[in-house]
């Protein structure tokens, strides 16, 4: 009877240690996971560079200086233009 009690108990602390062990493998797993996919994440950088493009819907030098654009070469440009806009 004896014996038996201390198996089950050693049971018990090898499923408490299971559990542990577990739980530390997934929370591991998630900062990993969550440090990979902000690594290769392109919208999320630090560094994210802008562009000047001209705005084809934008006709007059008015509207466009209105708009806080620059006017050049009779068109309207955006200097904070995002390549992922």
């Amino acid at each position: 009877m004896q014996q038996y009690q201390q198996k089950i108990n050693k049971q018990k602390i090898n499923v408490v240690i299971n559990i542990i062990i577990l739980v530390n493998l997934v929370i591991t797993g998630c900062i990993c996971l969550q440090f990979i996919v902000s690594w290769m994440n392109p919208y999320n950088s630090g560094t994210s560079q802008n562009f000047p493009t001209s705005l084809p819907w934008i006709h007059t030098k008015s509207d466009c200086e209105h708009r806080g654009r620059k006017w050049d070469n009779n068109k309207c440009w955006d200097s904070e233009h995002s390549m992922f806009f």
